[in-house]
């Protein structure tokens, strides 16, 4: 299944030096999440996470870790007969974008955030596997969101066992999908405090590959909007898809006891 090409959920600063080969430690590049959907659900991620561990599936550590062993794979399928030196690191460019400056023996790979540094590395390994070379290249997203929405109810079947959810992030990252909006449908029973501990779940993995989370509501529930926000820490973006809005007050008394910023997207008003 293929997936097309916002802001990471963490940024770090200041300069992190790679090299291909070496897997990233430093803790400023760790990133944590949130996300899940309705009952039955939680158990299958656990045994899907349970499952993939035990079949052997690598699990990235964040943006960069993902990019980085993207590369040294592309690296591996070439007869190089010295491996090139990659040096990637963060700049000070706009999030999201790369670059790419070769030199002998190797190359110099920047972005303006984790989720640029991946991309750039991404299309580093690209590069390899086509042309057997780096060649200079930069690139900035022409959308700032580009993502999938799906119902809570439907990641019952879009996470089975045939292929770990790391894959499936694996493939948004690589076609540069930066947002899962996971909806909980007006049609289906109320979520409670314990599906979005599943969706918490969904949402650190979804970070390691540089999609960030979003929860979106058919109904406007103020007190579900809570307990999604309190449960779900990474989650910046609640989007609504309903005409009728929870009071204001409600709303600026939810993003006061989260502690961080939020953004809701509400439908425009006609």
């Amino acid at each position: 299944m293929r997936l097309p090409t916002k802001r990471p959920l963490a940024d770090a600063r200041g300069s992190v030096r790679l090299h291909a080969g070496a897997r990233i430690t430093e803790p400023q590049l760790r990133r944590s999440g949130c996300a899940s959907s309705y009952g039955a659900v939680f158990g299958l991620l656990i045994s899907l996470a349970i499952w993939a561990a035990a079949a052997g599936y690598a699990f990235a550590a964040s943006p960069v870790d993902f990019g980085m062993a993207e590369l040294n794979a592309a690296i591996a399928t070439r007869d190089f007969a010295v491996k090139p030196r990659i040096v990637a690191e963060l700049n000070t460019d706009p999030p999201e974008t790369y670059r790419i400056e070769p030199y002998a023996g190797g190359g110099h790979i920047t972005g303006g955030d984790l989720r640029g540094l991946m991309y750039g590395l991404l299309e580093a390994a690209e590069q390899i596997r086509t042309d057997g070379k780096l060649k200079a290249a930069r690139g900035a997203p022409a959308l700032a969101l580009r993502g999938v929405r799906i119902d809570a109810e439907s990641l019952v079947l879009w996470f089975d066992f045939r292929e770990s959810a790391q894959s499936y992030f694996a493939e948004m990252a690589r076609d540069r999908f930066n947002r899962l909006e996971v909806t909980f449908e007006s049609s289906q029973s109320k979520p409670q405090p314990g599906d979005f501990q599943a969706v918490s779940q969904i949402a650190q993995t979804a970070a390691e590959y540089g999609v960030d989370l979003a929860i979106g509501f058919d109904a406007a529930d103020a007190s579900a909007i809570e307990d999604s926000l309190k449960i779900c820490t990474s989650v910046r973006a609640v989007v609504l898809h309903t005409e009728t809005i929870p009071d204001p007050s409600a709303l600026l008394k939810i993003l006061r006891s989260a502690g961080r910023r939020v953004v809701f997207e509400i439908p425009d008003r006609k």
